[in-house]
């Protein structure tokens, strides 16, 4: 069985060969006092993010993981456009990218100098959740090196394995606070009912009995100045055939200050739109007919 296996990673690695070659990778850790654990090469047969998990007993604890990135067998010989390390639970769909820090190498100006840097106090609340509510659900790191297909020398593959987990010690869940509540939207809501409040059917009552005084006022102080100035005078009102003109065209005026009253009062606007439709037009035809035949000073 296991020759089988060393055959078949054999011919996938002679058929299929990475473009991009990882060497020196090294997981270090915040506290100085724990031991780096040296990688090696990395490659697509990297199995390694497969075993125990590493230990985690403080929340600002921060993990690094380096190496050097070899692009002399890269068609493109450039920085790979995908170059992070997902830190998450993938089961769940709860990933972020961890963005490189990329540098050249003083010593080769194809090989690339990357780190990434995991601070756990920098990851979403969900994913330190589920973290420390399962023993058996670890937060895994995957790197990912690609380039588009076009970039790629025939034959190349794009890198992407899980290189480690980090799992929180008994004392760390204890100690560390857990502030994260799952959203409502996964669970069974009440429905939401919501009345619309009626439009209003008439305006303020107290708005309105303004606007009529304002009308009445102004038709007083109007006539009165008119009645001063003698640009009224009772004794030069038409009479006969002139009468009828003149009677329209002052009672469609005050029939215009009527509709707008009862308009303010509560009628509706299509019926104060059909009542202007019949007293605008009349107004119109004898008031025009009246300062037409009618000359002299009233």
């Amino acid at each position: 069985m296991k020759l089988l296996k060393a055959i078949t990673v054999l011919t996938t690695a002679l058929g299929c060969a990475s473009a991009f070659i990882i060497k020196d990778a090294k997981i270090s850790f915040k506290d100085e006092t724990r031991e780096a654990i040296e990688l090696g090469q990395l490659d697509e047969t990297f199995i390694k993010g497969e075993y125990q998990p590493l230990l985690i007993k403080e929340i600002d604890e921060v993990v690094s993981f380096k190496f050097k990135l070899d692009l002399s067998k890269s068609k493109s010989k450039e920085i790979p456009q995908q170059l992070s390390l997902l830190v998450g639970i993938a089961d769940k769909d709860l990933e972020v990218p961890i963005v490189a820090k990329v540098k050249d190498s003083s010593k080769n100006n194809k090989v690339k100098l990357v780190s990434f840097k995991v601070d756990l106090q920098t990851l979403p609340k969900s994913v330190l959740h589920y973290a420390l509510a399962n023993d058996d659900v670890p937060i895994t790191a995957s790197l990912i090196v690609a380039n588009d297909k076009k970039q790629l020398a025939r034959k190349e593959t794009n890198l992407y394995f899980p290189v480690f987990h980090l799992q929180f010690t008994d004392l760390a869940k204890k100690t560390i606070v857990d502030t994260f509540e799952e959203p409502l939207r996964y669970g069974k809501q009440e429905e939401l009912a919501h009345t619309f409040p009626q439009p209003p059917t008439t305006a303020d009552p107290t708005l309105s009995l303004l606007f009529a005084g304002a009308v009445v006022m102004v038709n007083m102080f109007l006539y009165m100045y008119w009645i001063n100035f003698s640009a009224i005078s009772f004794e030069n009102f038409p009479s006969g055939k002139d009468f009828i003109p003149f009677l329209g065209f002052f009672g469609s005026i005050i029939s215009c200050e009527i509709v707008f009253a009862l308009y303010y009062f509560g009628t509706g606007i299509f019926e104060t739109v059909n009542c202007l439709a019949i007293v605008a037009p009349v107004g119109l035809i004898l008031g025009s007919k009246f300062l037409r035949n009618y000359t002299q000073k009233i």
